[in-house]
């Protein structure tokens, strides 16, 4: 079957109402200039039934013109509609005005709304949004692109976010003619945008942008750690008035590269009132308008850091004397040995305080405690910066002195032993505390660090054997 619209196509009649009237046109005037001549009159007849063919097909041409240009537009509506898009454009000389459908999804109101007021995309801003208009006013009157984000309140309350591209066109006079503008619903990027910017600004840990060596962003727990009253007082300044050079460099602030690895150290940061607290950092590549930048996460680790360090403190100090323990002494005469040159010599001195149970016994735990704190200073006082003074524990002590041969190691000893020749006075009594001390030598008396400690103290019990208050070398025929 043909297409039974063909028929109704006007283009179809117009056609033929066209050949009548040429071909009677043609008839007259050939009859008329050749009254005698059926030939000439036959051949104006076959010119027009050949055209007939040509014109068919032009007609068909601009149907199917017609039909391409109907999907086209089909297509552009179907785009629209599924796009949250509106377009307006307004002809201020003609007044024409063209709102595409899309501006009902946007903003809620028949856009027939919008046409029967033409102000109506103004009154439903937002009340606090309404101070952009003046702004963007002002731009587009100097024929400037705007960009503007604002929020609406839509007929049933609900609050949306719009970007709003503004095109305007000024004549050769300077003359506001014509204006066209782009509107986008951008509610859910705005909001994740609002999500994040919470999440960051109600942070308790520091997060800021920094690139071309200055710092772009900081978040109000980043300018509150250095003392800053705002974040101003931060934003265009040099990383490196807080941070020294080498922790800037080796975050590549100033080489920033996206995808490289991500950089996390301890440092310190210096405060506005020139102050430093410790801080814990980690720090990764990232686009910031546009650009390579370095954003830095961390926190305050002051606190951790001293509560970190009294761990280690008491690990490896005597809480009593504040002299290092046993542990700490060992640890450092495993390092010594380990760089030790066979031709260097050490000695350790192992000291047991003589009649200092009797003391403590008698006189309490609290006498005896303070004796032991003023006897640890006594010995620091022989020692000085020539060895490194320990507590075992109890009343025993050991110190390490380095570089030394036996006649070194004979004076230190005789100075221990002048030290605590006079008495020792607490809550105005005074007590006399002498040390016995035993002596080994490295290495003739050991190399390694069990043995050495072991041979001292087996020296010490022979200097009590031989009296108390004496010194004497480990010797292998005791």
């Amino acid at each position: 079957m043909g297409n039974p619209k063909r028929i109704y196509d006007p283009r179809y009649w117009i056609l033929i109402f066209s050949l009548i009237v040429i071909t009677e046109l043609l008839g007259f005037v050939t009859s008329s200039l050749f009254p005698t001549s059926k030939f000439i009159k036959y051949t104006t007849f076959i010119i027009l039934i050949g055209a007939l063919p040509f014109l068919i097909a032009t007609i068909k041409g601009l149907r199917k013109g017609d039909k391409e240009l109907r999907q086209s537009k089909l297509k552009l509506k179907n785009i629209f509609d599924t796009l949250d898009v509106a377009i307006w454009s307004h002809d201020l000389r003609s007044g024409t005005l063209l709102i595409t459908p899309g501006i009902e999804k946007l903003y809620g109101y028949s856009y027939i709304d919008f046409y029967q007021d033409l102000d109506l995309w103004k009154k439903v801003i937002y009340p606090d949004d309404v101070h952009l208009l003046d702004d963007r006013e002002k731009k587009l009157a100097r024929g400037e692109t705007v960009t503007s984000e604002y929020r609406i309140v839509r007929p049933d309350g609900e609050v949306r976010w719009i970007q709003d591209r503004g095109f305007p066109t000024l004549d050769s006079n300077g003359n506001f003619v014509d204006f066209n503008s782009v509107l986008f619903d951008i509610t859910d990027r705005k909001e994740s945008e609002d999500r994040y910017r919470s999440l960051v600004e109600m942070s308790p840990d520091i997060i800021a942008v920094v690139s071309q060596d200055k710092i772009d962003y900081i978040n109000e727990a980043g300018w509150k750690l250095v003392g800053a009253s705002n974040p101003e007082e931060l934003i265009g300044q040099s990383p490196l008035k807080f941070v020294p050079a080498e922790i800037v460099e080796a975050f590549k602030i100033k080489e920033a590269k996206h995808g490289e690895k991500r950089t996390r150290l301890e440092f310190q940061v210096k405060q506005l009132n020139g102050e430093t607290i410790d801080v814990e950092m980690a720090s990764a590549p990232i686009f910031y308008e546009g650009r390579f930048a370095v954003q830095v996460v961390g926190r305050d680790i002051t606190e951790r850091k001293i509560t970190e360090k009294t761990i280690q403190n008491m690990a490896y100090h005597d809480s009593l004397t504040g002299l290092p323990n046993r542990n700490n002494f060992r640890d450092h005469l495993n390092k010594v040995l380990n760089r030790q040159q066979e031709n260097k010599l050490l000695a350790v001195l192992f000291l047991d305080l003589d009649r200092f149970k009797i003391i403590n016994d008698t006189k309490g735990h609290t006498v005896g405690d303070l004796i032991l704190q003023m006897v640890a200073y006594r010995l620091e006082m022989a020692i000085q910066n020539e060895g490194f003074v320990s507590r075992q524990g109890g009343d025993e002590f050991i110190i390490l002195l380095e570089d030394v041969d036996k006649e070194r190691a004979t004076l230190i000893a005789q100075r221990i032993l002048y030290e605590f020749s006079k008495p020792l006075e607490v809550n105005h009594q005074e007590f006399f505390v002498t040390p016995s001390i035993g002596i080994s030598l490295y290495p003739t008396d050991g190399r390694d660090e069990e043995s050495l400690i072991k041979n001292a103290d087996a020296a010490m019990y022979q200097a009590k054997e031989r009296g108390k208050n004496n010194f004497r070398f480990y010797s292998s025929k005791f």
